[in-house]
């Protein structure tokens, strides 16, 4: 039962990219962790070790470890590429972006009397990290043997054609102001698709964007051997998305169309809060225990959207219609994190680290904000979101060696395992990296590939299947800091 659940909400999500949704909820929800270059060259394994400002956005008692004031900024150029397979056709896209992954700034003031107070020194920072990117491209192109126009037929049923304006403005009106689908002749108010044959289906999806977080910080360190710390995070979300869908008729003697695109375009940003309270101890020399809890994050979304339709027939003839601009601002909680973290450093020459995280995405909330014009309590959404979703982990792994006095080697992985209840999908990362370090300056470089897969449905899952999409992607981080 949870296994059809699924698949008529995956077919409803892709058909609906501009209304709020529980794939909205899973995609705010998660954080692919990007930053500084020993960060991501160690796979994100910071929660104890600590000594990285982009560590801080994972356990905030880990910038206790700085002993100097420092600043830091780095550089990333980006590729992604999707390889899809839709009825036997293997399609490629890719899309490369620049970016800024990270910069920040942590203070240090050491006390003179720490030998009688305990306390070493107290550290306050200030730090920009992205937590994911959004930038891709993908195409699918096959024969499925039936046409996304049977569905806008299905869905203006029961509505006559002069109402779809006010019901179906986004889809189904578009359709029948194109002539894309026609009133029924012998049942009132039910429509038929003009398309009486096969189709050649091409779709493109072209993404935009990033989700970032500022993280305002406090910690201490204790005796050398207890760091806490906390901090306010102030997410970000720039989410941009135009996807079209194009179908080349063949066969078809009776109607004469000869193909037809529909697009739709949508735009999100959204900022929100949250809190992030750490512990990293050393319960003996060369060991390093961490534990962080971050509160859900509270967002304010802002959803743009509108939707197009061109029909071509044979004789020349063309047609077109525009929907109304739509938006919507409403509120989104996203889950809490629990992150539990280990470490070993080994004569000050190499370290090993471990990240364990884990977040129950099936406690993300949609829910409404009293600037909205018409109030809506999401109660359809937030069901689906309980029952296609559950509880994911995280877990990034670390190691650094020393190669000489300045010189150091890094590699990590990271692997996120699906949140979704029918999927025993996740997404691995491989990074590696490079530094150089002196007491006053340093020089990083990282590089890492990233791999995962997933099922899209183009429309209704009862009329086709899936898309197959396999996504890699290649990162090149650079990052330079200064103490002092």
């Amino acid at each position: 039962m949870k296994k059809q659940i699924l698949i008529a909400l995956l077919g409803v999500l892709c058909l609906t990219g501009t209304a709020q949704n529980e794939v909205d909820a899973y995609r705010y929800s998660l954080t692919n962790y990007e930053g500084s270059a020993r960060f991501m060259g160690m796979g994100g394994a910071f929660g104890s070790l600590g000594g990285d400002v982009s560590a801080i956005g994972i356990n905030p008692a880990s910038m206790a470890r700085f002993s100097k004031n420092e600043f830091s900024f780095s550089i990333q150029s980006a590729f992604m590429n999707a390889s899809t397979d839709f009825y036997g056709q293997t399609t490629d896209n890719s899309r490369g972006n620049f970016n800024i992954p990270n910069i920040g700034f942590v203070g240090t003031h050491n006390f003179k009397n720490a030998g009688k107070i305990g306390w070493q020194s107290v550290q306050f920072g200030l730090t920009y990290n992205r937590q994911n990117n959004f930038n891709e491209r993908i195409s699918i192109a096959g024969d499925p043997g039936n046409s996304y126009s049977l569905v806008f037929a299905n869905w203006a049923e029961g509505t006559a054609g002069s109402d779809l304006i006010n019901t179906n403005n986004y889809d189904s009106y578009l359709a029948y102001e194109t002539y894309l689908i026609d009133p029924d002749p012998i049942v009132a108010n039910n429509y038929i698709s003009t398309i009486i044959g096969g189709t050649d289906v091409q779709k493109t999806i072209n993404r935009s964007g990033n989700m970032a977080s500022t993280e305002l910080a406090l910690s201490g360190n204790y005796a050398n051997k207890i760091y806490v710390g906390g901090s306010i995070g102030i997410p970000t979300i720039r989410f941009n998305e135009t996807a079209t869908h194009f179908e080349a008729v063949s066969n078809d003697t009776i109607n004469q169309l000869d193909n037809f695109s529909y697009t739709q375009n949508l735009k999100t940003t959204g900022s929100g809060f949250n809190f992030k309270a750490g512990i990293v101890v050393l319960p003996m020399d060369g060991v390093r225990l961490g534990l962080a809890y971050q509160t859900p994050t509270a967002y304010r979304m802002s959803d743009r959207w509108s939707n197009d339709m061109t029909t071509n027939f044979d004789n020349g003839d063309t047609y077109s219609a525009t929907s109304d601009n739509g938006s919507y601002v409403y509120k989104l909680r996203t889950p809490s994190k629990l992150t539990a973290s280990a470490s070993i450093v080994l004569m000050k020459r190499a370290a090993i680290s471990i990240d364990y995280e884990m977040k129950d995405y099936a406690r993300a909330q949609l829910s409404s904000t009293p600037y909205a014009p018409i109030s809506y309590e999401f109660t359809n959404e937030n069901t689906a979101i309980g029952n296609v979703y559950k509880k994911a982990s995280t877990i990034r792994l670390g190691a650094e060696v020393k190669l000489g006095p300045s010189i150091l080697a890094r590699a990590g992985a990271q692997y996120r395992q699906s949140a979704l209840v029918e999927s025993t999908g996740a997404q691995l990362n491989y990074s590696t990296g490079l530094g150089y370090r002196n007491n006053n300056f340093y020089i990083d470089a990282a590089y890492i590939i990233s791999t995962s897969s997933e099922d899209f449905y183009l429309y209704d899952p009862a009329l086709i299947d899936a898309a197959n999409i396999n996504k890699n992607s290649n990162r090149a981080t650079v990052t330079v800091g200064f103490r002092y």
